[in-house]
């Protein structure tokens, strides 16, 4: 083997420390093993919708429908499935209730009546509209009891 000169050496030390060292660093690491667990939580989330609309003209017997407006709106910060809406009838005169109003050509409004509703997951602060008539049924009997009463229309959601 030919003699090195001085640079020679140099470079073969420096390329032996560093494939030394490199050797040594590919296997100084600690091996180790671990587990763990976090925590969460759900919320049921807020209940706040609000219903609203009335019908805007006078009724009297045996009148067309009418058509009134229902809107519900999402008050809350999250999220609310609305499956389904109803309403029923009542006034401020005795002997005139419900049944002398018919919403959307049920045969009476004194009991709860499905409204024209598309189920919707509504965002907060959102709205949506249901479209619907009202009538006053003309009846066989006298029903003077019913002028100038003022009708409340009351929602429910499902």
């Amino acid at each position: 083997m030919a003699h090195l000169n001085r640079r020679q050496r140099i470079a073969a030390g420096v390329t032996a420390l560093v494939l030394v060292g490199s050797g040594t660093a590919a296997f100084a690491y600690w091996s180790s093993t671990g587990s763990g667990s976090g925590t969460g939580s759900t919320t049921a989330g807020d209940s706040n919708l609000s219903i609203t609309g009335g019908v805007s003209t006078a009724l009297y017997p045996g009148q067309a429908g009418q058509d009134f407006t229902a809107t519900v709106t999402n008050n809350a910060a999250n999220n609310a499935q609305v499956a389904g809406l109803t309403a029923y009838v009542t006034t401020d005169k005795t002997g005139c209730d419900g049944s002398d109003f018919s919403i959307n050509n049920s045969t009476g409004a004194a009991s709860p009546v499905t409204l024209n509703w598309m189920a919707v997951d509504l965002a907060s602060g959102k709205s949506q509209d249901s479209v619907n008539t009202i009538q006053f049924v003309d009846k066989a009997t006298n029903q003077d009891a019913c002028k100038g009463a003022t009708l409340t229309l009351h929602y429910a959601s499902n």
